[in-house]
């Protein structure tokens, strides 16, 4: 089969642009046409397809194929070009192997961006690796995620069919929103080849105010009252014990960032406006940063979003007024073994580092009995590292039955013969990769 759908697949993307890795071949289209008449090809053959941007996330288990037999890689990277960039209308179109960071420069020459600033932008992610992953940072707060930013996108379907969907208009509100469905799909219903973005002014000024709270719940309520107050509050980042953001002289102190941003002049009075708020519920301790000083907290912050950071790492998501209680519970179930925590305040977000140490069963339990908590309140809990002794038992997705069936049947009727991977909320496959 390798030698036979090698020559195949060299003479659609030309002998220099298809590979061997392992039992798989790497195929680089430099065309949209010439990516989905690979995927046709793919399809009347029966091969499967993985996409690929530039491997900076990686999940295990099923989305990694158990089998790499037959299997062809598609990478987008020659997808590369910045279509469009209607300045005056703040949206762009671009190739979805575009890297992230160049997307982010290019629009930066017109005071313009992205208002996303997900963790491994400048390890080389892609456009479409961040969409199809869904992958964000503390921003979230203010901007969203990926999926309501874009306002149009073109994808290759599992018959090598070109797609498109939406448009380049902020307010297209005809029909449904098929966009925003592929956002977060993880390469399993298609290959997205095109985005369209809406963009937003880049900021004058921003910095960090870097609060000492004496707990949780106080930095939720001082988030809590900086959003209603006269400020740009853009993003807020709460660590406790975490590696990359710990104080050698407390490393188990609360840390609360805190991102504004504005105009010029007008930064330092936001930012003793919130402090002020911050006083009010026992914060000490203030110090802002800007320029290279927040540059580098922020990159303190994308390597504690790492999941290599501890040999245990969990995400859970929940309704933004449930972290007190949520956080408070956890805790009592780890026990001992005091958790690092990073949270994005205000955005129901947290992360939780633990150690492997002790037996087996006891982290097995443990991770059993946070995912019940989060259920609880009405969220739900991902396992992006865990020893491979414990996946044998914990799931490091799980989904109720009725969102199982719904996706399932999802998947079924976007591509009928399997053609690409399973998304790794189906199979339960943990996300080892980085983002």
């Amino acid at each position: 089969m390798a030698d036979l759908a090698m020559r195949l697949l060299r003479g659609v993307v030309g002998d220099d642009h298809v590979t061997p890795a392992g039992e798989s071949l790497c195929v680089r289209p430099g065309r949209v046409e010439q990516l989905a008449e690979v995927v046709a090809l793919a399809h009347r053959e029966g091969w499967r397809i993985r996409p690929a941007g530039a491997g900076t996330r990686q999940p295990a288990g099923g989305q990694r194929d158990r089998s790499t037999a037959g299997l062809i890689v598609v990478e987008t990277t020659r997808l590369a070009r910045i279509l469009e960039h209607e300045a005056g209308d703040l949206v762009a179109a671009v190739e979805c192997g575009v890297r992230f960071a160049d997307l982010q420069r290019e629009l930066a020459g017109r005071r313009q961006r992205v208002p996303l600033d997900p963790p491994l932008e400048r390890a080389g992610s892609t456009v479409g690796g961040v969409l199809a992953t869904d992958a964000f940072g503390p921003l979230r707060l203010r901007f969203g995620s990926a999926r309501e930013r874009v306002i149009g996108a073109t994808l290759v379907r599992f018959d090598g069919r070109i797609v498109r969907t939406g448009g380049m208009v902020v307010k297209n509100v005809s029909g449904y929103d098929l966009s925003k469905l592929y956002v977060g799909s993880w390469g399993s219903l298609g290959v997205l080849v095109r985005a369209n973005f809406k963009l937003d002014p880049l900021p004058r000024d921003s910095g960090l105010l870097d609060v000492k709270p004496p707990d949780g719940a106080a930095a939720g309520r001082v988030v809590a009252r900086a959003l209603r107050a006269p400020v740009t509050l853009c993003s807020a980042v709460l660590a406790r014990g975490e590696p990359a953001l710990r104080e050698p002289a407390a490393p188990l102190r609360p840390r609360l960032l805190l991102g504004l941003e504005g105009l010029p002049g007008t930064l330092e009075s936001q930012a003793e406006t919130v402090a002020e708020l911050a006083r009010g519920e026992g914060c000490r301790d203030f110090h802002w940063l800007t320029g290279d000083r927040a540059a580098a907290m922020r990159e303190r912050v994308a390597e504690a979003r790492l999941p290599a950071a501890h040999p245990v790492r969990v995400r859970l998501s929940y309704p933004p007024a449930a972290y007190e209680a949520l956080i408070a519970r956890a805790e009592r179930v780890v026990g001992d073994d005091a958790p690092a925590e990073l949270t994005f305040v205000g955005s129901g977000i947290s992360w939780l580092g633990l150690s492997d140490a002790g037996p087996t069963e006891l982290l097995v339990e443990r991770l059993r009995s946070l995912r019940r908590l989060c259920a609880e309140r009405h969220g739900w809990m991902r396992v992006e590292r865990m020893p491979d002794a414990c996946a044998e038992h914990v799931a490091a997705w799980q989904l109720r039955p009725a969102e199982r069936r719904l996706m399932l049947e999802l998947k079924t009727a976007l591509d009928p013969q399997g053609t690409f991977p399973s998304p790794p909320y189906l199979d339960g496959a943990a996300g080892d990769g980085t983002a």
